[in-house]
This record gives structure tokens, C-alpha cells and sequence, in this order.
């Protein structure tokens, strides 16, 4: 492994993609600290302590919220953007047959999601400028211009954080908005750190304190969380396929058997995130709604969607399922890969060509993808269950199972990029496996 990560510098294109990636993630870092006017950010850290619902905000957004800074959006707009528009592609036939089109139907979608993640960026701006005023009136300025002048800082912010992420995409290393979202995650790991070791007493009558069993159990929780990602993320299931004998001039080839494979977790960690998302808009309506009428039901309703209630993790859990299968069902596609299938002449043994291929692989997918969101939101009420025992709320949020999701998938998926470009360079890569041209040569 230490071999592979040498050879990274050794590719000059790897390399500088690599630089420009470090270079354009310490930008983001540079705003996530950079507070707004008229904000002052110790004051308001101080009096938001223990706010875990914007603390898992900030954490999947890549944002800082809770110190009223820059990027405290994060990109939360853009992905709830890209999620209205996956929706309406599938219902407005104008964009279906856009999305249809190639390359050029994609960029212009992508223009259209630019467009309303502005809209996103200005109404989330103003609600969320208007909430921490009227909570936190110490901290913030109270003046009209600082409401507008901080929507659009705020909106300026979430949308050079769009422009970083498409940046590192493009001509980085790895998706750009995943490596945002993993550089804030990890941007915590010495504050979650030193609030565990604070927490932790090998004294076995010491009162409020995490003793040696429990340490024993928390440590376990987080390499199972760890082994189980690392499992479901590169687990595969096999479907057999034949191919039949094909008559290529004069040469006959004989026919070959291999496996068509299909990952268990399809969706990656977008199920989590989209339903974060989504549960952020109606959490900060009614929590503004409430602050108007305290005394109605609007604030029953807003303290149901606090996340660890009961009502939030089963809208949590139901939304997690509903984007696995929908964000499955825009990835694979059964009856294309049944057509492929067929016009190369491969078909899966005891199965029709055709309809009847696409109808199996249809059924294992659902199969699949069911125990896939189930995993998934073990995965993601992990943090509560970890909070509720250890009381460790900041802890169970970053070593809970939703970071590590998303940490350990997006290095991954980051390793695997650069697993084949330096495979394709002849370098030996993280995996063990190396360039055809590599055995016998010297190694530079």
C-alpha cells in the first residue's frame, strides 16, 4: 500500500490532479472557517451547544451552520436540486427526452439544477438567518440589512462550494461533492476524539463515565460498523451467464461462461443523504412555525421530526428505503441489459432471452436492494442508539454509523480511481493488481 501511495507522485498527471484536489479542498476548508459579517462565532458556538439536529446537518452538508460562516449552506441546495430533478425526469417527458440526448441533454440539466439550487440556497438562507437571530439574539446582528447581506453571502457560498465540487469532479481526483462531504467529517475527528477521552475512566466505580467494558463495546460497535460497510459496499452478487458460439469469418469461437455482477448496495450512501435532506425542509418550516403559534400543534410537529424521535426515524427509515430503490432503478436499468444481453448473444442459463431475462434480473435487484436498505438504515440509527447508551451525542455522530458510511465508501470509491489510473500507467496498485506491461520490468 505504501509502495501504491508512492507511485501516485511518480504519475505527473496523477500527481497534479492529486495537488489541485489537496489545493481546492483547503479552499473549502479556509471558508468553512471564514465567519459572515456582523456574526460572532464564538458567541454563537457557545450558546448552540447540543443542537445534534444541526450538528448532522452540517456533518452531511459539508456546512457550518453553527458558526455562521461562509459555507455555511454547504451543498445541501445542490443536492436537494439534483434530487427534484431526478424526480421530474422521470414525470416530465421535456426532461426525460433531455436526458436522453447525450452529453449535451446532461449540461443542460445540470444548467437547470444550478438555476434552482439558487432559488434553494436564497429560501434556506433566509429561514435559517431568521432562526439563529431570533434564537441566539447575543450572537447575531439584529438589523434588517444583515438578514439580506447574509442571504447572500450565504448563497455566494453554497454556490463556489458547487463550483469546487464540479472543479475537483472534472480535473481532480474522485466526485468532488462526496470528497467535501468526507473532508468535513474528518475535519471533526479531533473534537469527537478529545470529548471521548474525556468521557473514558478505567476507574470501575467512577459515576457518569464510560468504563473499560464499555470502551470494549464502543470500539467494537466501530470496527463492526467499519467491517459491515467494507462488506456491503464491495459485496457483489454473481449471476451466471453464458455466452453462445459466435462464427467470426473463419473462425469459430467457443462459447464461454462468466458472471454478470451486480453490487448489493447500488445506491451507495445517496439514500442517506437524500433523506437527510429531505427531512431538513419540513424540520426548519415547522420549527419557524412554531416560534409563531408556541402554544398550537405546530410545535408538536416540530418536536416530532427532531432526529431521534420515533415519528423522524421512521420517516428517516421509510425515505431511505424509497431513494435505495428509486436511485437503484435510475442506475439499472433490466430491460436495456436484457436487450444488451441478447443482441450479444449471452443469456443466463434456464432464463428466456428477452422479457423474461429483464423480469429475473428485475426480481433479483429488488431482492437485493431491500437487503441493501436494510443495512442501510441500521446504518444510519446507529449514532442514536450509540448517543441514547453512552450519552456521547458529538461522538455518536462521527463514529456512528452514517459518517463512517460515507467516509468509508468514498475512499473507496477514491482508491478504485486511482487503482486503475495507475494500473493503466503500469504501476502496481492498491489492490495488488498492476499494468500487463509491468511483469518483468524493472520497477522506476
Amino acid at each position: 500500500m505504501i509502495e501504491a501511495f508512492l507511485n501516485i507522485f511518480r504519475v505527473k498527471e496523477l500527481r497534479t490532479k492529486v495537488v489541485f484536489t489537496i489545493l481546492l479542498l483547503g479552499v473549502y476548508r479556509f471558508g468553512y472557517w471564514l465567519p459572515l459579517p456582523g456574526v460572532d462565532s464564538a458567541k454563537l458556538t457557545e450558546t448552540s451547544e447540543g443542537l445534534n439536529f444541526l450538528n448532522l446537518v452540517n456533518m452531511l452538508s459539508a456546512g457550518n451552520l453553527l458558526k455562521g460562516t461562509f459555507f455555511g449552506l454547504g451543498i445541501m441546495p445542490y443536492i436537494t436540486a439534483t434530487i427534484v430533478f431526478q424526480l421530474l425526469i422521470g414525470v416530465v417527458p421535456s426532461l426525460e427526452a433531455l436526458s436522453k440526448e447525450g452529453e449535451s441533454g446532461h449540461k443542460k440539466i445540470r444548467q437547470y439544477q444550478r438555476y434552482l439550487t439558487i432559488f434553494i440556497c436564497l429560501f434556506q438562507a433566509l429561514v435559517v438567518i431568521n432562526v439563529l437571530r431570533s434564537r441566539y439574539p447575543a450572537a447575531i446582528e439584529q438589523s434588517g440589512w444583515f438578514v439580506f447581506r447574509s442571504a447572500f453571502f450565504l448563497t455566494t457560498g453554497a454556490m463556489v462550494l458547487m463550483w469546487l465540487g464540479d472543479m475537483i469532479t472534472e480535473r481532480g481526483v474522485g466526485n468532488g461533492i462526496s470528497l467535501l462531504i468526507m473532508g468535513g467529517i474528518l475535519a471533526r475527528l479531533p473534537t469527537a476524539y478529545a470529548t471521548l477521552r474525556e468521557r473514558v475512566s478505567f476507574d470501575f466505580t467512577a459515576q457518569g463515565k464510560i468504563g473499560p467494558i464499555g470502551l470494549v463495546i464502543l470500539l467494537a460497535a466501530f470496527l463492526g460498523v467499519v467491517a459491515g460497510v467494507v462488506l456491503i459496499y464491495m459485496g457483489i452478487r454473481k449471476i451466471p451467464m453464458q455466452h453462445a458460439r459466435h462464427i467470426r469469418g473463419r473462425r469459430m469461437t467457443a462459447s464461454q461462461r462468466n458472471y454478470l455482477p451486480i453490487r448489493v448496495n447500488q445506491a451507495g450512501v445517496m439514500p442517506i443523504i437524500f433523506a437527510s435532506s429531505l427531512l431538513m425542509f419540513p424540520s426548519i418550516i415547522f420549527t419557524v412555525l412554531s416560534r409563531s403559534f408556541p402554544s398550537g400543534s405546530m410545535a408538536g410537529v416540530s418536536n416530532a421530526l427532531v432526529p431521534g424521535r420515533f415519528i423522524y426515524t421512521i420517516l428517516y427509515i421509510a425515505l431511505i428505503f424509497f431513494f435505495s430503490y428509486f436511485w437503484t432503478s435510475l442506475m439499472f436499468r433490466p430491460k436495456e441489459m436484457a436487450e444488451n444481453l441478447k443482441e450479444y448473444g449471452a443469456f443466463i442459463p434456464g432464463i428466456r432471452p428477452g422479457a423474461k431475462t429483464a423480469e429475473y434480473l428485475e426480481g433479483v435487484m429488488v431482492r437485493i436492494t431491500f437487503a441493501g436498505g436494510i443495512f442501510l438504515a441500521l446504518v444510519a440509527i446507529l449514532p442514536d442508539i450509540l448517543s441514547r447508551t453512552f450519552q456521547l451525542q458529538y461522538v455518536a455522530q462521527f463514529y456512528g454509523g452514517t459518517s463512517l458510511l460515507i467516509v468509508v465508501a468514498v475512499c473507496i470509491e477514491l482508491a478504485d480511481k486511482i487503482e486503475s489510473q495507475l494500473i493503466l500507467r503500469h504501476y502496481r496498485g492498491f489492490w495488488g493488481g498492476e499494468g500487463s506491461s509491468f511483469q518483468g520490468v524493472r520497477r522506476r
